[in-house]
């Protein structure tokens, strides 16, 4: 079965309790209890606050509670009823990412 829904090209933590992923259509407004994140290694599930999309539609930024800013750790984050705002079938199947936390250094 084809899966149609919205394509991801984009995702990693941006800030503190705060990871973006970015699509290639927009979307409509994903649900918190849609969204699962989980530190990979501890099975540790960190909570997500809220959720948030941008104007153009294309950017979900998602507001968690306790995600740790531990250098290089990987978190899954699973997404799912992800629906586009073009009269398509929301995402028959979750999306599973992986985003790592690497500070940003300034010089």
């Amino acid at each position: 079965v084809r899966d149609d829904g919205p394509r991801i090209f984009f995702h990693e933590i941006t800030g503190p309790q705060r990871i973006e992923v970015r699509f290639h259509e927009p979307i409509a407004q994903i649900k918190p209890e849609n969204i699962k994140v989980i530190k990979k290694g501890g099975n540790e599930e960190i909570k997500v606050h809220s959720t948030e999309i941008a104007k153009n539609g294309r950017i979900l930024f998602i507001q968690t509670e306790n995600l740790p800013e531990t250098p290089e750790q990987f978190y899954e984050v699973t997404l799912k009823n992800i629906e586009n705002l073009r009269g398509k079938t929301p995402s028959l199947n979750p999306r599973t990412l992986t985003v790592v936390y690497r500070p940003k250094l300034f010089y």
